[in-house]
Protein backbone atom coordinates (compact mmCIF):
# COMPACT_ATOMS: atom_id res chain seq x y z
CA UNK A 1 0.00 0.00 0.00
CA UNK A 2 2.84 2.41 0.82
CA UNK A 3 4.38 1.83 -2.61
CA UNK A 4 1.05 2.42 -4.33
CA UNK A 5 0.56 5.66 -2.37
CA UNK A 6 3.74 7.08 -3.93
CA UNK A 7 2.47 6.60 -7.48
CA UNK A 8 0.45 9.25 -9.31
CA UNK A 9 -2.81 8.30 -10.93
CA UNK A 10 -4.90 10.05 -13.55
CA UNK A 11 -8.33 10.32 -11.95
CA UNK A 12 -11.52 10.07 -14.00
CA UNK A 13 -13.98 10.63 -11.15
CA UNK A 14 -13.88 10.73 -7.38
CA UNK A 15 -16.75 9.42 -5.27
CA UNK A 16 -17.10 10.67 -1.71
CA UNK A 17 -19.40 9.23 0.91
CA UNK A 18 -20.78 11.20 3.83
CA UNK A 19 -21.84 10.28 7.32
CA UNK A 20 -25.16 12.13 7.07
CA UNK A 21 -27.45 13.51 4.37
CA UNK A 22 -26.95 17.00 5.85
CA UNK A 23 -23.18 16.76 5.37
CA UNK A 24 -23.72 15.77 1.75
CA UNK A 25 -26.08 18.72 1.14
CA UNK A 26 -23.61 21.14 2.76
CA UNK A 27 -20.75 19.86 0.60
CA UNK A 28 -22.83 20.08 -2.55
CA UNK A 29 -23.95 23.62 -1.71
CA UNK A 30 -20.38 24.75 -1.04
CA UNK A 31 -18.77 23.12 -4.08
CA UNK A 32 -21.37 23.22 -6.84
CA UNK A 33 -20.56 25.62 -9.70
CA UNK A 34 -22.11 26.27 -13.10
CA UNK A 35 -21.41 23.96 -16.02
CA UNK A 36 -19.77 26.69 -18.08
CA UNK A 37 -17.44 27.70 -15.25
CA UNK A 38 -16.50 24.05 -14.66
CA UNK A 39 -15.98 23.33 -18.36
CA UNK A 40 -13.99 26.52 -19.02
CA UNK A 41 -12.09 26.24 -15.71
CA UNK A 42 -13.02 29.83 -14.72
CA UNK A 43 -11.19 29.91 -11.39
CA UNK A 44 -11.68 33.67 -10.96
CA UNK A 45 -15.48 33.60 -11.10
CA UNK A 46 -16.14 30.96 -8.47
CA UNK A 47 -15.46 30.51 -4.76
CA UNK A 48 -11.95 29.35 -3.86
CA UNK A 49 -13.48 26.30 -2.13
CA UNK A 50 -14.48 24.92 -5.54
CA UNK A 51 -10.91 25.07 -6.89
CA UNK A 52 -8.51 22.17 -6.33
CA UNK A 53 -4.91 22.47 -7.54
CA UNK A 54 -5.92 25.10 -10.06
CA UNK A 55 -8.82 23.09 -11.45
CA UNK A 56 -12.51 23.86 -11.00
CA UNK A 57 -14.22 20.88 -9.43
CA UNK A 58 -17.33 19.65 -11.21
CA UNK A 59 -19.34 18.43 -8.23
CA UNK A 60 -22.72 16.76 -8.39
CA UNK A 61 -24.81 14.15 -6.71
CA UNK A 62 -23.95 10.81 -8.31
CA UNK A 63 -26.20 7.97 -9.22
CA UNK A 64 -26.43 5.00 -6.91
CA UNK A 65 -23.21 3.01 -6.73
CA UNK A 66 -24.79 -0.09 -8.25
CA UNK A 67 -25.81 1.97 -11.33
CA UNK A 68 -22.27 3.19 -12.04
CA UNK A 69 -20.48 1.33 -14.82
CA UNK A 70 -17.15 1.28 -13.02
CA UNK A 71 -15.10 -0.23 -15.86
CA UNK A 72 -16.26 2.47 -18.30
CA UNK A 73 -15.56 5.53 -16.11
CA UNK A 74 -12.00 6.07 -17.31
CA UNK A 75 -12.79 5.75 -21.02
CA UNK A 76 -11.34 8.60 -23.08
CA UNK A 77 -13.71 10.84 -25.06
CA UNK A 78 -12.60 9.15 -28.29
CA UNK A 79 -13.27 5.71 -26.78
CA UNK A 80 -16.78 6.87 -25.83
CA UNK A 81 -17.71 8.84 -28.96
CA UNK A 82 -16.32 6.70 -31.81
CA UNK A 83 -18.28 3.52 -30.93
CA UNK A 84 -21.45 5.61 -30.47
CA UNK A 85 -21.04 7.17 -33.92
CA UNK A 86 -20.33 3.78 -35.49
CA UNK A 87 -23.38 2.29 -33.76
CA UNK A 88 -25.50 5.23 -34.93
CA UNK A 89 -24.38 4.67 -38.53
CA UNK A 90 -25.06 0.94 -38.23
CA UNK A 91 -28.48 1.62 -36.68
CA UNK A 92 -29.44 3.99 -39.49
CA UNK A 93 -28.21 1.38 -41.99
CA UNK A 94 -30.30 -1.33 -40.34
CA UNK A 95 -33.33 0.96 -40.37
CA UNK A 96 -32.81 1.76 -44.05
CA UNK A 97 -32.35 -1.90 -44.95
CA UNK A 98 -35.46 -3.01 -43.05
CA UNK A 99 -37.49 -0.15 -44.54
CA UNK A 100 -36.29 -1.08 -48.02
CA UNK A 101 -37.20 -4.76 -47.51
CA UNK A 102 -40.67 -3.90 -46.16
CA UNK A 103 -41.30 -1.40 -48.98
CA UNK A 104 -40.24 -3.93 -51.63
CA UNK A 105 -42.44 -6.59 -50.03
CA UNK A 106 -45.45 -4.25 -50.03
CA UNK A 107 -44.82 -3.30 -53.65
CA UNK A 108 -44.60 -6.94 -54.74
CA UNK A 109 -47.95 -7.93 -56.30
CA UNK A 110 -47.61 -11.53 -55.11
CA UNK A 111 -46.80 -10.66 -51.48
CA UNK A 112 -48.23 -7.20 -50.75
CA UNK A 113 -49.29 -5.92 -47.33
CA UNK A 114 -50.27 -9.37 -46.10
CA UNK A 115 -46.59 -10.39 -46.09
CA UNK A 116 -45.25 -6.97 -45.07
CA UNK A 117 -47.17 -7.01 -41.76
CA UNK A 118 -45.52 -10.15 -40.40
CA UNK A 119 -42.19 -8.88 -41.74
CA UNK A 120 -42.56 -5.71 -39.65
CA UNK A 121 -43.32 -7.88 -36.62
CA UNK A 122 -40.25 -10.03 -37.24
CA UNK A 123 -38.04 -6.93 -37.57
CA UNK A 124 -39.58 -5.39 -34.44
CA UNK A 125 -38.60 -8.45 -32.42
CA UNK A 126 -35.17 -9.28 -33.92
CA UNK A 127 -33.58 -5.86 -34.50
CA UNK A 128 -33.64 -4.85 -30.79
CA UNK A 129 -31.62 -7.98 -30.01
CA UNK A 130 -29.10 -6.98 -32.69
CA UNK A 131 -28.96 -3.43 -31.28
CA UNK A 132 -28.30 -4.82 -27.78
CA UNK A 133 -25.35 -6.75 -29.18
CA UNK A 134 -24.00 -3.58 -30.84
CA UNK A 135 -24.35 -1.71 -27.53
CA UNK A 136 -21.68 -3.96 -25.97
CA UNK A 137 -19.06 -1.79 -27.64
CA UNK A 138 -20.35 1.54 -26.28
CA UNK A 139 -18.94 3.04 -23.09
CA UNK A 140 -21.34 4.79 -20.71
CA UNK A 141 -20.61 6.10 -17.20
CA UNK A 142 -23.91 4.93 -15.76
CA UNK A 143 -26.41 2.20 -16.44
CA UNK A 144 -29.04 4.91 -16.98
CA UNK A 145 -27.05 6.42 -19.87
CA UNK A 146 -26.60 2.98 -21.38
CA UNK A 147 -30.31 2.18 -21.14
CA UNK A 148 -31.29 5.61 -22.54
CA UNK A 149 -29.04 5.11 -25.56
CA UNK A 150 -30.47 1.65 -26.21
CA UNK A 151 -34.02 2.94 -25.76
CA UNK A 152 -33.47 5.77 -28.25
CA UNK A 153 -32.11 3.40 -30.89
CA UNK A 154 -34.92 0.87 -30.47
CA UNK A 155 -37.61 3.56 -30.38
CA UNK A 156 -36.25 5.24 -33.51
CA UNK A 157 -36.12 1.90 -35.30
CA UNK A 158 -39.65 0.89 -34.31
CA UNK A 159 -41.04 4.34 -35.11
CA UNK A 160 -39.63 4.21 -38.63
CA UNK A 161 -40.31 0.50 -39.16
CA UNK A 162 -43.92 0.56 -37.99
CA UNK A 163 -44.92 3.96 -39.40
CA UNK A 164 -47.40 4.24 -42.23
CA UNK A 165 -45.74 4.47 -45.61
CA UNK A 166 -47.35 6.33 -48.50
CA UNK A 167 -46.91 5.74 -52.18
Amino acid sequence: IKELQKQKYKVAKVFVTFETEEDQRNALAALTVGRIDARMNNTGKIPASAVFRGEVLKVGEPTESNAVRWMDLGASPARRIIPRVINLILTVGIIALCGFIVARTRANPKLGPSAAGPLVTIFNSTVPVLLKILMIFEKHATEGEFQASLYQKITFFRWVNTGKRRK
